[in-house]
């Protein structure tokens, strides 16, 4: 009886040429890749040299790119996907039989996000979705943040160098933070070009910039967490805060000795000939002083007075004269309500005609130019004036302090204060206020004309009690066996 035939075992590697097996090791063909996946997943009939991404040249090497194939399939690296055959007019191509025909497509695995995510990647996703939605106002400060946070330079564990934003988030732990803390809370100067090709320097990096920076961080963390981008937070180990916070050194600047006097004059300098030197005849309206007496009197933020318009005044020429500042205007989006003062009135009484004497509209802008149109920024002017009066390390928010640390050296009560300036909480307003030496001498000597007021009081209580009560004495009838002079007895 004759001997069945034995098969050849080629593992799925194969020849589709008209060449002997015998000459496969040697022929130009290409090999061809015949596999099978488990869980009836669809046949692969592939072109080798395709699927290793190179030219395969004998048996032994197509023997070692078959076996890469098959480990990368079983660990999931690499999937075969049917897709339908299309012709050219985008119709399916059906077989004899009318059925439609499938092609194999192979193509690498598709990780999860969260093993791939980066913080570039995650940042911006929470600007987009996020911040523009409930923080539009914002957006810009976000956005710079965002791009200052992506381009710090950090070592990763292995040695690497790579900006932040190029770490995948599974990566950041608190090591990462740690480092990142540490790379931006050194303070230093750094110049850059404005978008009017002037170069300006500017301060970068320090222990408030890197705490705001955090707090971002942290922020769309939490918010990934909520969304299910990412699992945990860097910032936290279980329960326990492991990143916090720096603390920062509250500010206390507040305008000292004769500082006020000599930015109010420095504010709108006079415009001189240039030729003859002396004053111009027709001088500009005053742009900066306006805006900062009102900042003094009414202690609101630069972005609330730039955007004030007429409609928000409310009884100037009345007795309950004040300023509404509505949520969409305010940095807490908390309705706020601030009187008008009489210095203030003053001003707000110079500024309501426009050059023709007639009454601004309610949507033109108080402190906007002499049309009403609103101004943009005062930072340089703000900048040129402190330069012109000789002040150094003045904000122009520190004239928000400014005005309530008066109000409080005033004797207005803190909870008031609070209310004027929109604070939250009056921890937040006690911290943020700093009162004068003369302010505390102040208030002590109310408080000693108050002790004195009450003593002197008590003294006449006193002595108008001694007094009453010597007047009873003498008013008292005197006692029979008083009397000097014997009656008869009948």
């Amino acid at each position: 009886m004759r001997s069945p035939r034995k098969r050849h075992a080629n593992r799925g590697l194969r020849k589709r040429c008209g060449c002997a097996r015998s000459k496969w090791n040697t022929c130009d063909h290409p090999w061809h890749f015949n596999l099978t996946l488990k869980g009836g997943g669809p046949s692969i009939r592939k072109n080798l040299d395709e699927l290793a991404g190179r030219r395969i040249r004998g048996k032994e090497e197509a023997e070692t790119a078959v076996e890469d194939l098959r480990s990368a399939f079983r660990k999931g690296d690499l999937v075969a996907t049917t897709v339908p055959m299309l012709d050219a007019a985008g119709a399916p191509v059906l077989t004899a039989s009318g059925k439609p025909r499938y092609r194999v497509e192979i193509s690498e695995a598709r990780l999860p996000v969260r093993q791939v995510l980066t913080l570039a990647q995650l940042l911006a996703a929470y600007v987009k979705e996020y911040v523009t939605a409930e923080r539009p106002r914002g957006l810009i400060n976000v956005r710079y943040q965002v791009g200052a946070i992506c381009g710090a330079v950090l070592d990763l564990p292995t040695g690497e160098r790579l900006a932040f934003g190029q770490w995948h988030v599974c990566d950041i732990g608190t090591g990462a933070l740690e480092k990142f803390r540490a790379t931006r809370r050194t303070q230093a100067i750094v110049t850059a070009t404005d978008q009017d090709g002037q170069e300006r320097a500017r301060r970068k990096g320090g222990v408030p910039t890197t705490n705001r920076d955090l707090s971002l961080l942290r922020a769309a963390f939490n918010w990934a967490i909520r969304l299910g981008y990412v699992e945990t937070t860097p910032f936290k180990k279980s329960t326990e805060t492991v990143v916090k916070l720096s603390r920062e050194t509250s500010r206390r600047r507040r305008l000292e000795g004769d500082e006020g006097e000599r930015l109010l004059k420095a504010c709108d300098p006079i415009l001189l000939n240039p030729r003859t030197k002396l004053p111009q005849l027709v001088q500009p309206r005053p742009r900066l002083r306006p805006i900062v007496e009102a900042a003094i009197e009414t202690g609101c933020r630069r972005g609330e007075l730039l955007s004030l318009q007429w409609w928000q005044v409310k009884d100037l020429d009345g007795v309950n004269r004040r300023l509404d500042l509505p949520a969409s205007k305010t940095k807490t989006t908390r309705d706020r309500v601030v009187p008008i003062s009489t210095r203030l009135k003053a001003i707000l009484e110079m500024r309501r005609k426009d050059p023709a004497g007639e009454d601004l509209p309610p949507d033109a802008y108080v402190f906007g130019n002499e049309l009403g149109q609103r101004t943009n920024s005062i930072k340089t002017a703000w900048k040129l004036t402190c330069r012109r009066a000789g002040i150094e390390g003045l904000h122009f928010h520190d004239l928000r302090r400014e005005a309530g640390s008066r109000w409080i050296d005033g004797g207005v009560p803190l909870q008031t204060v609070r209310e004027w300036l929109g604070h939250t909480n009056i921890a937040q307003t006690d911290t943020y206020l700093d009162s004068t030496v003369r302010g505390q001498h102040e208030a002590m000597r109310r408080f000693e004309e108050m002790q004195a007021r009450e003593v002197l009081r008590q003294q006449g209580l006193e002595e108008a009690r001694v007094q009453a009560s010597a007047t009873d004495v003498e008013k008292q009838p005197q006692s029979d066996g008083a009397r000097t002079t014997e009656e008869p007895v009948n």
